[in-house]
């Protein structure tokens, strides 16, 4: 497996260093300005929002779930009053 496919976790403390190209003792002001304009900030965009419509219908997708409505149909018309 190549360092490129290693996961960080994987390898040792100067392997990432040297990967990351900085130091134990972090990036000079400098080279994080350098880094910031090229790279922009080190943000998360905005998590996409599911409707309850596309939440309620996923949960009908599950094989389980359909097993349980046609369980309590089966019961529903078996069902003595």
């Amino acid at each position: 497996m190549s360092d490129a496919a290693r996961p960080w976790h994987a390898m040792r403390q100067g392997e990432v260093l040297a990967v990351v190209e900085s130091n134990r003792a972090g990036l000079t002001s400098a080279e994080a300005a350098r880094r910031l304009a090229r790279d922009g900030p080190n943000v998360l965009g905005e998590p996409e929002r599911a409707s309850v419509l596309s939440l309620v219908g996923a949960q009908f997708r599950s094989p389980v779930v359909g097993l349980l409505v046609v369980a309590a149909i089966v019961t529903a018309a078996t069902r003595q009053w």
